[in-house]
């Protein structure tokens, strides 16, 4: 990027990771890298209150006209709009207004390896979509990968891994002891916010962020000493669990679940399966393949 401070967009403000991308950029710590004040798109401005630091504004994808205004004189977007949702108008939105740096919206697990077998096909849109945006060669695309949100491991570990601290339980599924990397939220807009104002043209097309890693054991031992109690442990095969998975992603693809409940119930069966598979390790666990030091955030661990 040249000396001048560039503008930035974020669009998709609901979720989990817009509020803390808008913290990060905002902080005392980053903020001077940026023209202030930053935007927000969202459908509905009125919602919210805009600073001096940050400019909520009207936005929606499916109106080119609120697009444009929203970018006029963007340099960097970040997308962190939902799965289930097309940035296709975002992105023709940001070649037609010039900007050089687009984020795409994964900031999640690798699933660009041609054997990742079960992931629903709104994460396969996002990499369609970071493909199409790459077709313009004046938008520099990166894409965002952390693998799981730190945030979650603790408060699904009764799903993810069998943990009940209620009754000293645990499930021991074949493979629990591989690792694979955990990065909180705040840590992951943190590290966005350090590098977005560099050269486009020197950022690598993914990211790479580690945090740090866990396995299945690493949490039922958490728990275990939490409780100061040892859990008893019911062991599942690998291929029990992939058998799960299978039948999960097939229920979610043809929408046979009665409740948003249920359907995270079995994107949890999917996710564990993704975690514990004995192939393509590298795609879990960035310990040794990573580009932390882009960034000049101190991660912090999985239990902190």
């Amino acid at each position: 990027m040249s000396s001048i401070k560039p503008q930035i967009a974020i669009f998709g403000l609901n979720g989990q990771l817009g509020q803390e991308f808008i913290k990060a950029f905002t902080s005392d710590r980053y903020k001077g890298h940026y023209q202030l004040p930053i935007r927000a798109a969202t459908r509905d401005p009125s919602k919210y209150a805009s600073t001096e630091d940050v400019e909520y504004v009207k936005a929606d994808l499916n109106d080119a006209e609120s697009l444009k205004a929203a970018l006029t004189g963007v340099n960097v977007v970040l997308d962190v709009t939902g799965h289930s949702v097309s940035s296709k108008p975002l992105i023709d939105a940001a070649v037609a207004e010039g900007v050089s740096l687009f984020f795409n919206s994964e900031f999640g697990s690798d699933i660009s390896v041609p054997n990742m077998k079960w992931f629903p096909e709104a994460y396969a849109l996002k990499l369609e979509e970071a493909d199409y945006a790459r077709q313009h060669s004046q938008l520099k695309t990166v894409s965002v990968r952390n693998d799981v949100f730190a945030d979650f491991v603790l408060p699904v570990a009764h799903g993810l891994f069998g943990v009940d601290s209620k009754t000293k339980t645990a499930v021991k599924y074949e493979g629990y002891e591989n690792k694979f990397t955990v990065t909180w939220v705040s840590d992951i807009a943190k590290a966005v916010a350090s590098i977005a104002y560099k050269d486009p043209k020197s950022l690598p097309d993914v990211v790479k962020l580690h945090g740090s890693s866990v396995s299945g054991k690493d949490v039922i031992e958490y728990f275990e000493n939490k409780e100061g109690a040892k859990f008893e442990l019911t062991t599942v095969s690998w291929e029990d669990t992939k058998k799960l998975a299978t039948e999960s992603d097939e229920k979610l693809k043809n929408k046979q679940f009665s409740s948003p409940q249920e359907a995270f119930g079995l994107f949890v069966n999917i996710i564990r399966a993704y975690l514990l598979d004995p192939e393509e390790r590298r795609v879990v666990d960035f310990a040794d393949n990573n580009n932390n030091d882009l960034t000049d955030v101190e991660f912090r661990k999985w239990y902190e």
